[in-house]
């Protein structure tokens, strides 16, 4: 998939068919979704809180994701880098034989601290917040687009409403509109393929009568 602005991350992992993931937000990403919306758009909009809501709902699909992919493995793999992590930091902050680099070793440091930070706020919210991440209740679709309706309803103050044409697949409703939007430029795709709008319309009506996805 060719997209352009924000950083590509992710796109090695053996994802299953039903999602995908193809780019981190930024704000190019943010505004580029905004356009879909713009006729909603309150003038009191802040964009910086946007831009930081759609970093937040994507670290829990990404969490959710990882989580849904055998857990206990996922628990165990984190542990092993972290602990490789915290020992090549040693041996790259030994002060009174550091390793001869290009770079400060101080650098390499950070980023293994960005590392070993990044998989810790998984496996918590994977511990702590189970709930946020609808394990064992949703899939991770439907998990992400409540979580995409919940931030819409937030940020443009508008109630979660859309419809449905009884005679067609056709679905309207701001919220579809902000959601498709998103989950285009993320690149969450179903078996390399878009979701559909009457995918997200299903996914959000099956949170609203049940709560509880009808796939496991």
């Amino acid at each position: 998939m060719a997209v352009t602005g924000g950083e590509r991350r992710w796109l090695d992992l053996n994802w299953p068919v039903q999602a995908t993931f193809d780019q981190w937000p930024d704000q190019a990403v943010s505004d580029r979704i905004l356009v879909a919306v713009q006729k909603h758009i309150p003038t009191n909009l802040d964009k910086a809180q946007l831009l930081a809501a759609l970093k937040d709902a994507t670290h829990l699909y990404i969490a959710g994701m990882l989580m849904r992919q055998e857990p206990a493995k996922q628990r165990q793999r984190g542990n092993k880098v972290i602990a490789t992590a915290r020992r090549l930091k040693l041996l790259l902050d030994d002060g009174q034989n550091p390793p001869v680099t290009y770079q400060s070793p101080i650098l390499y440091c950070e980023a293994l601290d960005l590392l070993v930070g990044d998989i810790e706020w998984v496996q918590q919210h994977a511990a702590q917040y189970g709930s946020d991440l609808g394990l064992g209740e949703r899939s991770a679709f439907e998990q992400l687009c409540m979580h995409l309706q919940k931030m819409f309803e937030t940020h443009f103050g508008i109630k979660h409403r859309y419809t449905k044409s009884p005679d067609s697949c056709e679905v309207e409703g701001p919220v579809i509109d902000f959601i498709e939007a998103t989950l285009r430029e993320l690149g969450v795709l179903n078996s390399g393929k878009p979701y559909s709008r009457r995918g997200i319309a299903d996914a959000l009506g099956r949170r609203r009568l049940t709560g509880k996805s009808a796939r496991k």
